[in-house]
């Protein structure tokens, strides 16, 4: 997929709001707009403080962190604190009409970024996601994704003259895409990680607190999960299939590698650790 990179973006967008400001201050002789928010008024050429300055400021503001955490998520799939993704979509479409249509950034935005998240969001909540965002999840052209609808690997159908796709099938068949980014909820408010877990109770007070503390973000939707299993698991129990473990994964918001293999490391140790030697042997690395 060919798109703006993140650098890319942030230049042409401070380069838009810097010229969009100029305008405004011209056309309806209001002064220090642009000084009001780079922290300097508008000229020629910065020297290299000023332009540290400037860029520090704007960095730090809302209009570029979210469109940051954006970026940071269509793309990356990063999905921050498992903050509900909808508002922070909905926040930046809504700049995009007072903006310049054919600018690099609006188009960037507009063609891809959202249409990446909404898609991204769709799948994690278990909705249908539009045709569009399939083939851009998928980083495929769109007869690829034609021709898995034809063959039956993909549930296709129209509401309201919409063309969508199943979720259920979408992220099965989005699994064996190599080009598919699957998402993955970090947290930057402290505490512990997956990758810190190391006995049961430890794993059932993280899983816990990530859904009492933290989960704010709906699992998909139709996920089988029983009361009952929850607690289980919340005492550091763990009682279900290991065929679960995605189910289980998607249920709390996180990544369904670590957890699998937070799970395999804590309740089947030999079984892991028989796994990592294996995968030694065959790399060559014994």
């Amino acid at each position: 997929m060919t798109y703006l990179s993140k650098k890319s973006l942030y230049d042409e967008y401070i380069s838009l709001i810097s010229e969009t400001l100029a305008q405004l201050e011209s056309q309806f002789r209001l002064p220090k707009l642009h000084e009001a928010l780079f922290g300097h008024p508008r000229k020629g050429l910065y020297d290299d403080t000023e332009w540290t300055e400037i860029t520090e400021r704007f960095s730090a503001t809302r209009a570029w962190t979210r469109v940051s955490d954006l970026y940071d998520f269509a793309i990356d799939g990063i999905l921050k604190n498992r903050s509900d993704p909808r508002w922070m979509i909905e926040e930046v479409d809504k700049l995009l009409p007072y903006l310049q249509a054919t600018n690099p950034f609006v188009v960037c935005v507009k063609d891809t970024l959202l249409v990446l998240a909404q898609g991204r969001a769709a799948l994690e909540a278990g909705f249908d996601l539009r045709f569009e965002a399939l083939v851009k999840l998928a980083d495929v052209d769109e007869r690829t994704v034609r021709n898995a609808i034809s063959a039956g690997e993909l549930t296709f159908f129209k509401n309201d003259a919409k063309g969508l796709v199943n979720a259920v099938s979408a992220r099965k068949w989005l699994e064996g895409r190599r080009g598919f980014v699957p998402t993955k909820f970090i947290s930057t408010i402290g505490g512990a990680q997956l990758g810190d877990v190391k006995s049961p109770a430890q794993f059932g007070a993280f899983l816990n607190q990530h859904r009492t503390q933290r989960n704010t973000f709906p699992p998909p939707r139709g996920v089988p999960m029983a009361k009952q299993s929850i607690e289980e698991l919340e005492r550091g129990v763990f009682n279900l299939p290991l065929s679960t473990t995605f189910e289980l994964a998607d249920f709390y918001c996180l990544d369904r590698g670590e957890f699998t293999d937070c799970v395999m490391r804590v309740f089947f140790r030999d079984q892991y650790d028989a796994v990592l030697a294996c995968q030694k042997k065959t790399s060559g690395q014994e």
